[in-house]
C-alpha cells in the first residue's frame, strides 16, 4: 500500500521522538532539546538545520538507542554528530597551558552559575585552546561542576571535569538592580496584546525589551538574540499582534539603559480573548501536525484530529519525486498506515495530508513528513 523511508530490517531499530527545541546556536550548530520527561539534551549536528524555533517542535530519530538525525520541518533534517545531557552553559574564560612540553593541557578557568572556578579537566577536551572566551556547555548530575561532562562547541571534544575549584565570586553582569517601567498595563483581546507604561525621566534612555513564549522559561539562561519573539521598544506602548486567543503565553519585560545593562525581567502570564464578532478571511492559526511513528510492518502516519471540521483527509505519498500513493481516509480517522516494502529501504520519501472542510468555505489544514536515507 505504500512506504516509508527507513530500513526495514530488525536488526536497526528506529523511532521518531517529538521534543521541545529550548535554544540553538546557529553560529556553532549546536541545540538544546527538552523530551517530554523533562530531560534536556545538548545535540551537535550539520548545518543543515537551520529554521527550528522554540515554539514549535522537532522530532530526533534513534537508531540503535542513539539519536542519529533531527528532523526540523518537512522538507528539513541533518545528521547529528553528538548528543547527551544538557544543565546549563559556561565561559571558558581562560586555558591554562601546561608547564612542559611533556604534560598535555588539563587545566582552565571558566565562569559559572556566578563564579569563577578552576577545573581540571580529561582526555577528549583537547581543543579546548580554540574556545577561550566562548561559551561551552555543560551536564552537572551533581551540584558543582566536579564530576560534570564539559561539551565543547561545534562537536569539538567533550570530556569530564575531575574537580573544580573556587576561585572567586563574579559581580553581576548588570548593576540595575530595580526596574524603571513604571505602571506597566497590558490589554489582551482580539489576538493582540498592546503594553503601555509612563514616560522615562528626560535624558534616560532605556530601551523596554519584550519577549514571549508559549513555554515557561528563565530569560537570563538566554542571550538577546537567542530570545523568542523579541520586541523592542523606545516609546511608552508596544503592540504585539498575531497571537492565537484563549492560549496562554508566558511574556517577560524588561528595560535596557545605554550601557547595555538590563533591568530584572518580569513575567506575565497573559491569555489574550475574543471580545468582538469579526468575519475574517485568515481565521486564527491552528495546530496541524503529521507525524509517524515504527511497527513491525507498518510506518504509522497520525496526525492532529480534527474531525469536527473535516469530512475527508487526502493522503498523498511520494518516492523519489514520483507519486506513489493517493488514498482518503474518512474525516473521523486521523491515521494511515504504510506498508513497509523491502525494495523501499533506501530512497527519498514524502507524504503529505491534507484536510478536506465539511464546509466549503471552512477550515483547511496542511503538514506533511520527508526522509531521506543517509
Amino acid at each position: 500500500m505504500g512506504l516509508f523511508i527507513l530500513l526495514a530490517v530488525p536488526a536497526y531499530a528506529e523511532s521518531l521522538e517529538s521534543v521541545r527545541v529550548v535554544k540553538f546556536w546557529h553560529t556553532t550548530n549546536d541545540m538544546v532539546v527538552e523530551r517530554d520527561s523533562g530531560e534536556k539534551l545538548l545535540l551537535q549536528h550539520n548545518p543543515t538545520c537551520s529554521t527550528m524555533s522554540t515554539e514549535f517542535p522537532i522530532q530526533v530519530l534513534w537508531t540503535n538507542n542513539k539519536i542519529t538525525q533531527a528532523k526540523v520541518a518537512s522538507n528539513e533534517q541533518c545528521k547529528v554528530y553528538n548528543y547527551g545531557p544538557y544543565s546549563s552553559d559556561l565561559i571558558i574564560s581562560k586555558r591554562i597551558p601546561s608547564s612542559n612540553a611533556l604534560t598535555t593541557e588539563h587545566l582552565a578557568e571558566v565562569d559559572w552559575n556566578g563564579a569563577r572556578y578552576q577545573v581540571d579537566y580529561g582526555d577528549g577536551c583537547k581543543y579546548l585552546r580554540e574556545f577561550e572566551g566562548s561559551t561551552a556547555y555543560v551536564y552537572t548530575p551533581k551540584s558543582g561542576l566536579e564530576g560534570a561532562t564539559l561539551y565543547l562547541p561545534t562537536n569539538r571534544g567533550q570530556c569530564g571535569i575531575k574537580s573544580a575549584t573556587l576561585l572567586q565570586t563574579l559581580t553581576p553582569a548588570s548593576s540595575v538592580t530595580e526596574s524603571p517601567i513604571k505602571n506597566l498595563v497590558f490589554k489582551a483581546e482580539n489576538n493582540q496584546i498592546l503594553f503601555t507604561w509612563d514616560a522615562f525621566p528626560e535624558g534616560e534612555p532605556w530601551l523596554v525589551l519584550v519577549t514571549y513564549s508559549k513555554f515557561k522559561m528563565n530569560p537570563n539562561d538566554y542571550t538577546l538574540e537567542q530570545l523568542p519573539n523579541l520586541k523592542r521598544s523606545r516609546l511608552t506602548n508596544l503592540k504585539i499582534a498575531g497571537l492565537i486567543n484563549d492560549k496562554s503565553y508566558y511574556f517577560y519585560v524588561t528595560a535596557r539603559n545605554g550601557a547595555g545593562d538590563l533591568a530584572p525581567w518580569k513575567e506575565i502570564p497573559i491569555t489574550p480573548v475574543r471580545t468582538t464578532v469579526r468575519i475574517v478571511n485568515h481565521p486564527d492559526p491552528e495546530l496541524f501536525t503529521v507525524n509517524v511513528t515504527e511497527t513491525a510492518d507498518t510506518y504509522h502516519l497520525s496526525w492532529t484530529d480534527k474531525s469536527t471540521l473535516t469530512k475527508k483527509y487526502m493522503v498523498l505519498v511520494y518516492v523519489n519525486g514520483k507519486r506513489e500513493i493517493l488514498e482518503f481516509t474518512p474525516g473521523t480517522q486521523n491515521y494511515f498506515d504504510i506498508a513497509k516494502k523491502p525494495e523501499w529501504k533506501a530512497v527519498n520519501f514524502r507524504a503529505t495530508v491534507r484536510s478536506l472542510p465539511t464546509k466549503p468555505a471552512g477550515l483547511w489544514y496542511f503538514d506533511g513528513v520527508f526522509w531521506k536515507k543517509s
